[in-house]
């Protein structure tokens, strides 16, 4: 069955403000097959949105929008009224401080998720001194590399003993 062709598409977006994302997090990219990948398991395990959910985060939107509004609608009249706003911090508000905590919370939990899920099983080569060696003995040995034919079978079976292991592991 071709792209075309297929019988159920379904299209989860995910939308994250660049407001809401920390500065430390801001050249964090995601390519499109995580993306597709993540929304694939989703569908899969039953935990995409249902539409009271969607209707839950349209009405949250909305109270953000109509809070945002508000607080642009006092910037304008503090600006008019000659007023200048404090130098400190303390022109934010608790309940915006909170918010802000409570989003870089929600932000690093989900970065941690996704490479507990993604990056768990990454790991540095564990044939690499095997294959330093190989490489070495080449350089030493250009005009006789069958000296080096125990070095590479050494190589050989710790790539697939390393090979074994995880597929051991992922099983």
């Amino acid at each position: 069955m071709g792209h075309n062709q297929s019988s159920e598409e379904t299209s989860d977006t995910v939308r994250i403000d660049k407001t809401a994302v920390p500065d430390a997090f801001e050249a964090v990219h995601v390519s499109d097959s995580v993306v597709d990948r993540v929304g694939t398991a989703r569908r899969r395990t039953g935990t995409a949105s249902s539409d009271g959910d969607a209707q839950k985060w349209q009405d949250a939107l909305q109270r953000e929008r109509e809070a945002n509004e508000n607080l642009r609608r006092e910037v304008l009249n503090l600006r008019n009224s000659g007023a200048s706003r404090p130098a400190s911090s303390e022109y934010v508000s608790s309940d915006r401080r909170e918010v802000e905590d409570e989003r870089r919370r929600t932000f690093q939990e989900t970065i941690d998720r996704v490479s507990q899920r993604f990056f768990s099983n990454v790991s540095e080569s564990a044939c690499a001194a095997n294959a330093q060696q190989v490489i070495q003995c080449y350089t030493d040995n250009l005009k006789q590399p069958l000296n080096c034919s125990h070095l590479s079978k050494q190589f050989q079976q710790c790539v697939a003993d390393y090979r074994t292991d995880m597929l051991a592991r992922n099983a």
